[in-house]
């Protein structure tokens, strides 16, 4: 594949300069524990605060909350379908969770500590979205074959 060291060396160029981004990001915001950006389909693409094993589980549970929250986000209107901008949920530990839409196919995930205001926090993801967000689609993967039956290719 002519050019696919190239694309890949590129990937990694921009992976870490996410990485910068977001690290800045946790270090500025009081109360950030994690922040990652992922794609919409739940793909690791960058991550500050914790390690490759949970940012993956966390890429994972940020792509599910959208995808629910999408899907049943039209239930509170009367218009149709709408674009999810951000969620947010608390657990029982009063732990934080955000998910913010930052560009097309691509999610900002932030983990928060207990205690944390919440609404700086969703400020401050905004601002970096607003900030940088012609940086931060995914491209549409259109041209990947589906698995077959069984799931093995």
């Amino acid at each position: 594949m002519p050019g696919s060291a190239a694309q890949l060396h590129d990937t990694n160029v921009r992976a870490k300069d996410f990485e910068r981004l977001l690290e800045d990001f946790r270090k500025r915001v009081v109360g950030v524990d994690a922040v990652e950006l992922v794609t919409t389909d739940g793909i690791l693409i960058a991550i500050d605060g914790a390690d490759q094993v949970a940012g993956e589980k966390g890429a994972a549970m940020a792509a599910g909350l959208h995808s629910l929250a999408c899907a049943v986000g039209p239930a509170f209107k009367n218009r149709g379908p709408s674009v999810l901008k951000q969620m947010f949920f608390e657990a029982d530990d009063d732990t934080l969770f955000f998910t913010m839409r930052a560009a097309q196919g691509t999610l900002i995930a932030v983990l928060a500590v207990a205690g944390a205001d919440p609404g700086l926090i969703a400020h401050e993801m905004k601002a970096l979205v607003q900030s940088v967000s012609a940086h931060l689609a995914t491209p549409t993967r259109n041209n990947v074959a589906p698995l077959p039956v069984g799931g093995e290719r």
